[in-house]
């Protein structure tokens, strides 16, 4: 089944075995890797939007590692309750990055229709790749191709959030899950790179047409003695982008890490 739309003209995109068509005429091919690019050169934000190729080597390199396994196992348990009744559900990761988590998710629910977007073309072709059923697409989370009411559940893991576009694509009584970082989320990173390391924010955010249901913390620790590991998982933070040269320096001449890990999912259903 097909939830992408035609992101010129809004009408339905129908798949056949090469590309997607709407019945204006405009079409998409497929790579070969089985995803399709629906982001128009004019909506892009540069000439190669979201992560590049570098960094979304280096946030493989980490997760693939297994260092977040606990969070990707946690995520898909809270999804499998949400959808006991409904095995089938259409599952859509808005933001999905090279689809680490989705391929937990869908292993662990394999009847649902399961759909995702990234504004990287890199991480998109990863992930597309490596989750074969899995349809994907190249697009932005603000204007996003996707048809109205469509979805059951909306994932948002570490992704910008576009409130009226998860509202927009949300069946009546849909969840939507918000996976933030808690308080002492990379504490031991940030003890490095930092004189005065800070806890993160705890935040209840109300969206409109949405009801919160409940926050779901989860914990864990890491253990890293790998430089490259550590420079990988740094490159896949906000951290690196405010981080001045000198804390670059000093974490490149680390060879330990040690941290607290907390991810907080909120959930919230679709009044």
């Amino acid at each position: 089944m097909n939830f992408f739309i035609c992101p010129v003209c809004g009408s339905a995109l129908e798949r056949t075995e090469k590309s997607y068509t709407c019945p204006n005429r405009h079409g998409f091919d497929i790579a070969r890797e089985g995803y399709v690019n629906l982001l128009p050169s004019g909506k892009a934000n540069s000439a190669v939007p979201g992560d590049n190729k570098e960094m979304v080597s280096a946030r493989t390199r980490f997760l693939e590692n297994g260092a977040y396994s606990v969070f990707a196992d946690g995520i898909a348990q809270l999804v499998a309750e949400i959808s006991s009744v409904n095995k089938s559900a259409v599952i859509f990761d808005a933001g999905c990055g090279q689809g680490y988590y989705d391929r937990v998710i869908k292993d662990k629910l394999p009847q649902s229709s399961f759909f995702g977007i990234d504004i990287s073309k890199f991480a998109v072709k990863y992930a597309a790749s490596h989750n074969k059923d899995i349809s994907y697409a190249v697009a932005g989370v603000y204007d996003m191709p996707v048809a109205d009411g469509c979805c059951d559940i909306t994932l948002s893991i570490f992704s910008p959030i576009a409130e009226k576009e998860f509202l927009r694509v949300a069946k009546a009584g849909a969840y939507l899950l918000i996976a933030v970082p808690g308080p002492r989320h990379l504490f031991g990173l940030k003890e490095i790179l930092y004189k005065n390391p800070y806890e993160n924010e705890v935040i209840n955010t109300d969206y409109d047409g949405f009801d919160f249901v409940k926050r779901v913390p989860m914990k864990s620790q890491i253990f890293i003695d790998d430089n490259e590991l550590i420079m990988s998982l740094f490159a896949m933070t906000p951290y690196y982008w405010k981080t001045d040269v000198a804390g670059h320096e000093k974490l490149r001449g680390t060879s330990r890490l040690e941290s607290e890990l907390e991810f907080d999912i909120l959930v919230y259903k679709k009044s």
